[in-house]
């Protein structure tokens, strides 16, 4: 298979600017480490982000974990760095599509500044957990747990993506005590998932907006529709019909672009469209600002109470046949914020910024959801 030359002509920039990116980044990072170094910190929470910025959901509600955790200093009495996965992030230093304010360090450079260190708070994403955790080394943690009092918290953002449950017994035995799992749905904050995962867990709503995600009236929206980048085999026949059917909609499928650059779509938009996991940022972006969602039920991510809502379909075949008509009918003033106002409810009965902080400060004192 033939490589395009773009990506090509772009893998050999980085390959070439490595060492210079790499300078750049020890600069940037210099003045936080001085700072890290001076207040000799007794406790530490890191947040590990991948090494190259990845624009999602995921991330977006990390970095905002992270800035509510620095709000919290009174709490956790403790400093708060992002940092890259291990092994990852020696030539980058900032997320610039996302939150160019935030200095992310190396793995390895803030365990070695970690000497002092009595309470140690790691935040790892489901995803990677298993590789984070092989990287460090098990016994590694194990020292660390006993030498720093090393805590881990696996962030599940999504059920589909916990580490095997195999990997989960042997970091407990590494671990024992010390592994938290924060959930980001409702859904799978269960007794029955305490019990699998035999560790405490936590319900942590994830919130990725920088403000409280306020509705606006039908007049101020246009006529868009924002759609999930998520690769699915129903993506290409949804689309063309929705493109055939309604020729005058403006489709904007969310990909390269700031997070500025999305939030701006989402409070114009009066539809979105979800590919991904259903109950998700594309999905809930659009509805928390007075327009409307479509997604597909499943069991993993929704609480029955969205079941057999208008937009909520049981399946794609629903979805494909009845989309272009729901769009037509909720096409007013009227009908668009008489629906809004059914649904954007449920979904701040779970999620807003104020529930976040709370849940997040629970978790730092140690109230969890299910101990």
């Amino acid at each position: 298979m033939r490589i395009p030359v773009k990506k090509i002509v772009a893998r050999a920039y980085r390959i070439i600017t490595f060492p210079a990116r790499c300078v750049t980044a020890k600069i940037v990072q210099a003045p936080g480490l001085w700072q890290f170094l001076r207040l000799a910190d007794r406790r530490v929470i890191m947040f590990l982000v991948p090494g190259r910025e990845i624009i999602g959901g995921g991330p977006l509600s990390i970095f905002n974990l992270y800035r509510f955790s620095q709000e919290m200093a009174a709490v956790h009495h403790a400093k708060v760095v992002m940092c890259s996965y291990p092994g990852e992030g020696a030539d980058s230093c900032r997320y610039p599509n996302i939150a160019n304010d935030v200095t992310i360090y190396p793995f390895r450079m803030i365990l070695a500044m970690c000497r002092r260190v009595e309470q140690m708070q790691l935040h790892v994403p489901e995803y990677a957990a298993q590789a984070i955790v092989e990287r460090i080394g098990f016994e590694r943690l194990a020292r660390l747990r006993s030498t720093h009092g090393l805590r881990l918290n696996i962030l599940n953002q999504n059920i589909l993506l916990m580490p095997p449950d195999a990997f989960l017994q042997r970091l407990r035995l590494k671990v024992p005590e010390h592994l938290t799992c924060t959930t980001a749905h409702p859904s799978y904050s269960t007794v029955e998932f305490r019990r699998r995962w035999g560790m405490p867990v936590h319900h942590l709503p994830a919130w990725t907006y920088p403000d409280a995600a306020p509705a606006s009236g039908y007049e101020t929206k246009r006529d868009l529709m924002i759609v999930s980048p998520d690769v699915s085999p129903h993506r290409e026949a949804v689309l063309n019909k929705i493109a055939t059917e309604l020729p005058r909609l403006e489709i904007k499928v969310i990909e390269d672009m700031r997070f500025e650059d999305y939030l701006k779509l989402a409070r114009a938009a009066k539809w979105s469209l979800t590919f991904g996991e259903g109950m998700d940022d594309y999905f809930m972006s659009v509805l928390f600002r007075g327009g409307v969602g479509f997604a597909v039920y499943n069991t993993e991510f929704f609480t029955p109470e969205f079941k057999g809502r208008r937009t909520v379909y049981p399946d794609w075949e629903t979805l494909a046949t009845r989309i272009t008509a729901d769009i037509k009918a909720l096409d007013s003033k009227q009908a668009m914020e008489s629906y809004n106002a059914e649904v954007r409810p449920l979904l701040a009965g779970i999620w807003s910024r104020d529930k976040t902080l709370a849940a997040l400060e629970a978790f730092y004192r140690g109230q969890f959801t299910l101990p």
